[in-house]
């Protein structure tokens, strides 16, 4: 028998969402510290984010961009995650 569109089967279905403690985003940024990451970008560096505003694109053609200019040789990216940054690669 086919199954309804947006009918979820009753085997499927979770329980309540679980709650997250109080104390979670100071137990986050105690973990970020202790792990020794630091967000922070060079001086000399940009974010695609960056980019696109001062060029007026959206942020995907800005990381676009970006990144065919890292294949060439031109930039490098660094940073980690969500988190990257591009920064000319002679500035390195």
């Amino acid at each position: 028998m086919p199954r309804r569109q947006g009918v979820v089967p009753p085997a499927q279905r979770q329980g309540d969402k679980p709650v997250a403690p109080a104390d979670l985003w100071e137990r986050l940024d105690a973990a970020v510290t202790a792990a020794g990451i630091t967000f922070d970008i060079p001086e000399d560096a940009f974010t695609a984010k960056q980019y696109g505003v001062q060029k007026s694109i959206t942020g995907e053609a800005a990381r676009h961009r970006l990144e065919q200019l890292v294949r060439r040789g031109i930039l490098v990216r660094g940073g980690t995650g969500l988190r990257h940054w591009y920064m000319f690669k002679e500035a390195k």
